[in-house]
């Protein structure tokens, strides 16, 4: 290169050792797990390193976890999908059967 050229570009940076961000906001909640379940970076969200998961297996519409020694149940169902709008719940089952946490969300269908 001499004096006056412009420096070659060699694309985006990347940090050495760390999963890249896989765009949080357009994953569906199924392939953020499954995506969480095959990294382990600082890029994953603060609740993850918070509630210590580790990820057992991962199955279509299933998802098996374990939190501080606990085995959780979690489904998910819709219950509505329409053309603009969808409707959907999730629940979460300690291993005796004992309901943890429900969820409902509606979000807006774009296409």
């Amino acid at each position: 290169m001499t004096e006056g050229e412009p420096a070659e570009q060699t694309g985006a940076a990347q940090a050495v050792g760390k999963a890249q961000d896989p765009g949080w906001s357009s994953m569906t909640g199924l392939e953020t797990l499954r995506w969480l379940k095959d990294h382990d970076s600082d890029a994953v969200p603060s609740i993850r390193r918070l509630l210590g998961m580790s990820f057992d297996e991962v199955e279509a519409g299933r998802v098996v976890m374990s939190v501080k020694g606990m085995r959780l149940r979690a489904e998910g169902t819709t219950i509505h999908v329409g053309g603009r709008t969808a409707t959907a719940e999730g629940q979460v089952h300690h291993e005796s059967g004992r309901l943890i946490a429900h969820a409902t969300t509606t979000c807006l269908i774009i296409r």
